[in-house]
């Protein structure tokens, strides 16, 4: 028999209350809107024409926060299942921090009211409210992967930390003090030390990426690798991140061991973009210059690592053309050779040691 959650009495006995409102909220019509949101006015009409009867992968409207069975309406389903984590805080095995909306550690009315609010709320409706991020301009940010635990003294927009390694309280930690956080993984790459190693067949492992414990997968093989790959967004979901950073996504570019083509890398690339946005989560292109035209329409912001040292730094301009962020990393060169240059382009520059431990040097 499955536990009940701590505190969940408490939460169960306050329900009643708030059956009653969402009763008001159905016989007004949605004319509550304006008590979580004070950007609806109050008695506005949640039934608005919507532009697309279905989300499709690579709308605007494809994995909003509120519409939690991303059926491209918020309606008593997605109200209900945040109301049934009434009460439920952080550490509790009932505690999701996709519905904690307002970041508290608390499931509590004002999340309850940040879904009701958007009642019958549809896709192209603006009180759809699907927001995820994308940043633009020069983006102070940080990247830790080792020397744990994440150093969360340095006073930057974003934080760029490893989907396993960390926990949600790293996450919940790291918003408490206003900070966007994004979650790396390989997608790309088979990783031999990652609890979800035994999840790869051997047929989807190529040759070795040059790092220990590595190596390329076969991106073609979609029907094996897509569900890994939902299944490490679910995860990034459930513990609070903001979005992720798939890497080594250029595989068919490399020596990987299949006959993987740039339309091939395309599809996996566009299929990563889809599902991270389904589930309201920013997503990154890493490196991948090759396919920078093609694939920026699909991407937030853009990563890359050393594109002055070797000169490459011109094929991510389309990005910041179209008003999205360039978080760029250099490892050998110096600041001085690569900054002016970063600044005057609108690049978020920084040198790190390879080994990507704490310490950086930023160009902003």
């Amino acid at each position: 028999m499955r536990k009940p959650c701590p505190e969940r009495e408490r939460g169960i006995r306050n329900l009643f209350p708030l059956i009653l409102l969402l009763c008001l909220v159905a016989l007004m019509g949605g004319s509550l809107a304006g008590v979580a949101d004070p950007s609806l006015p109050l008695g506005t009409s949640m039934v608005q024409a919507a532009s697309e009867w279905r989300c499709r992968c690579g709308d605007e409207c494809y994995g909003c926060p509120y519409d939690v069975d991303n059926d491209c309406v918020v309606n008593v389903v997605d109200i209900m299942v945040v109301a049934a984590r009434w009460d439920c805080r952080c550490g509790e095995a009932c505690y999701e921090a996709r519905y904690d909306f307002d970041d508290n550690c608390d499931i509590d009315l004002a999340d309850i009211m940040a879904v009701a609010s958007r009642w019958r709320c549809e896709c192209g409706d603006a009180c759809y409210d699907c927001t995820i991020w994308q940043p633009s301009g020069i983006t102070p940010w940080q990247l830790q992967f080792t020397d744990l635990p994440v150093d969360q003294s340095y006073d930057v927009v974003m934080y760029d930390i490893d989907l396993f390694d960390n926990d949600a309280s790293v996450v919940a930690s790291l918003h408490a003090q206003g900070r966007v956080v994004i979650a790396y993984f390989s997608a790309g790459s088979w990783e031999n030390w990652r609890p979800d190693a035994d999840d790869f067949p051997d047929s989807v492992k190529g040759r070795n990426n040059g790092w220990p414990g590595e190596k390329w997968l076969d991106v073609r093989q979609l029907d094996v690798l897509g569900p890994i790959m939902e299944a490490r967004m679910d995860l990034a979901v459930q513990k609070g991140f903001d979005g992720v950073d798939p890497d080594n996504v250029d595989g068919y570019a490399n020596d990987t061991g299949f006959n993987i083509t740039y339309d091939d890398q395309i599809a996996y690339n566009v299929f990563l973009a889809n599902a991270a946005h389904q589930r309201g989560l920013s997503v990154c292109l890493k490196n991948d210059l090759g396919q920078v035209i093609d694939l920026e329409p699909y991407f937030d912001w853009a990563l890359n690592e050393e594109c002055y040292h070797y000169s490459e730094c011109d094929e991510l301009l389309p990005f910041i053309d179209a008003g999205k962020a360039v978080m760029h990393v250099e490892y050998d060169s110096p600041t001085s050779a690569f900054c002016p240059w970063s600044n005057a382009h609108n690049f978020s520059s920084m040198k790190k040691r390879l080994d990507l431990d704490a310490w950086m040097e930023p160009c902003w």
